[in-house]
């Protein structure tokens, strides 16, 4: 972000009025209409996912037209985060001269599930305390039956890895292993493809990319295996949800390459389209604001695109906030089963433990 705190404004349906004053106050220069015509351009320009996602952008240009030919100096954001929200990308957003920063769309998966998932309701399942590692963003312990236990809330850069390989080295006499990412808001590739590392025993292709028109982009290397430590090989359940996005599709997509990998639970929230160090994103406004769009999408392993399509489980479950309530997880118990199956655990250790 171009502020160290900037002010963010998730916009769901319509606009709050007093997201939409922080959006519209501060200095603003030049015409409106130009910003309008020089936004749509940009986004026309640069954005891959328009045949994907079925969208017409030239009619997207003629509905809001006549809002930002009658907008008056100052008053184009809010018409500009109405444009960006018809993409359906939650990666991007509208920057004001102020620094707030609003996303004017949140994927329909993430909103479905965010609150059918709780880390609290979690502790129940486990046979001992749940530990902590990265900065805390990293939990793992053991569950019942000698099932080890990962969770992943995020890949965000900042010492999400530090440390790690005394996870794995915890986790490593463990019969099987959940690995959760429900929830994962994303985060940066490199460290998603960091965890995947830790499991490969042969370098892994990484995923595809592609640009606007489909040219395809911004290729990684193939995922090496880490050298370091012997990679875990027993059984592995990655738990996915709707609210498992960016980074967390990825991590899903790669991991369920693997031949001792289950994914459990629901689509994740295809949210995959990025930024690229090869193609800005970012176009400065007149007013002083800024558009941000992700330029390059990736693609599952069987060619579909990970933005929108997500990634879907091998045995879906479906969960939801009454199952929260009521003190279950519906996902977490058919994972401890499939796992019990593979490794004799008996079918009582799939219930929550009394604390």
């Amino acid at each position: 972000m171009r502020t160290a705190a900037p002010a963010i404004c998730a916009i769901l349906v319509g606009w709050s009025a007093g997201c939409a004053r922080s959006l519209v106050s501060g200095p603003e220069t030049g015409s409106g209409l130009r910003e309008f015509e020089a936004a749509w351009g940009f986004v026309d320009s640069l954005y891959p996912m328009f045949d994907g996602k079925r969208l017409d952008w030239d009619s997207v240009r003629a509905a809001l037209l006549p809002r930002a030919e009658a907008a008056r100096e100052g008053e184009m954001l809010p018409v500009l985060a109405d444009m960006l929200g018809r993409l359906e990308d939650g990666h991007a957003y509208v920057q004001t001269a102020s620094g707030a920063v609003v996303f004017p769309y949140l994927p329909r998966r993430l909103l479905r599930d965010r609150h059918s998932f709780s880390p609290y309701l979690v502790r129940r399942y486990l046979a001992g305390p749940m530990r902590m590692a990265g900065g805390d963003k990293v939990e793992y312990g053991m569950l019942e039956g000698n099932l080890g236990y990962l969770r992943l809330p995020t890949f965000d850069p900042s010492h999400m890895l530090d440390d790690f390989s005394v996870v794995m080295e915890f986790l490593e006499p463990s019969d099987g292993l959940v690995v959760d990412v429900r929830n994962n808001g994303g985060g940066s590739r490199g460290n998603a493809y960091g965890v995947v590392s830790r499991f490969l025993g042969a370098p892994l292709p990484s995923l595809r990319a592609f640009a606007k028109d489909g040219v395809p982009h911004d290729v990684d290397p193939p995922i090496q295996p880490f050298v370091a430590h012997p990679p875990y090989r027993k059984p592995v359940v990655v738990l996915i949800n709707g609210a498992a996005i960016s980074a967390g599709d990825i991590f899903a997509e790669t991991m369920g390459r693997l031949p001792n990998v289950t994914l459990v639970g629901d689509t994740t929230g295809g949210t995959a389209c990025q930024d690229s160090d090869e193609v800005n994103g970012d176009l400065r406004l007149p007013s002083g604001g800024l558009i941000h769009l992700p330029t390059r999408c990736a693609l599952r392993y069987d060619g579909v695109p990970l933005e929108l399509y997500g990634v879907p489980p091998d045995v879906r479950i479906t969960q939801t906030e009454a199952d929260v309530r009521a003190g279950r997880d519906p996902q977490l118990e058919r994972a401890i089963a499939l796992l019990g199956q593979a490794v004799g655990v008996p079918p009582l250790a799939a219930s929550p433990v009394a604390r």
